[in-house]
């Protein structure tokens, strides 16, 4: 149910799931064409898998973050999947696991993303309230259900 956790909890867990976000982000800056738009490197939410998810590269990989799990899957063609759990471990490990994959051309930079600070962005683990993260994960499908009803009464209007 939603409005059950307190908010300091709830804040630090989003902190940490945006910094988590930017490995999405990177890997749609360097491996999907570029938009004018930047959408290559923007998440939608997959009410289905209940994660967050990146565009699909030129070899049908695609990159998500599952939430409740704390999670960075790779898929890939043919259901080819690999995953990272990110809880006890670093930003930087997230990407060094990345640029570990087959099909993966050197390591992608953080670079300087316009999120709030939070110590995980310089090296410490990523250790949220898993009972937080689950709870804005069922926001994150709320607000989804909430602009598919607008997105569909709007055609042009971009994904979720």
């Amino acid at each position: 149910m939603i409005g059950q956790r307190p908010l300091e909890g709830l804040v630090d867990a989003r902190l940490q799931l945006h910094w988590a976000a930017q490995v999405l982000a990177r890997f749609g800056d360097a491996r999907v064409e570029a938009r004018a738009d930047y959408s290559h490197s923007a998440l939608t939410w997959d009410p289905g898998r209940a994660c967050l998810r990146g565009e699909l590269d030129p070899s049908g990989r695609r990159l998500e973050l599952h939430p409740v799990d704390l999670v960075l899957r790779m898929s890939g063609p043919g259901g080819a999947s690999a995953e990272f759990g990110l809880q006890g471990r670093s930003l930087g490990g997230a990407f060094s696991w990345l640029a570990s994959l087959p099909g993966e051309e050197g390591r992608l930079e953080l670079g300087e993303p316009d999120v709030p600070f939070h110590p995980v962005s310089t090296g410490a683990a990523f250790d949220p309230d898993i009972r937080d993260v689950a709870e804005l994960a069922a926001w994150f499908h709320e607000e989804h259900t909430a602009l598919e009803r607008v997105r569909k009464v709007h055609l042009s209007a971009s994904p979720v």
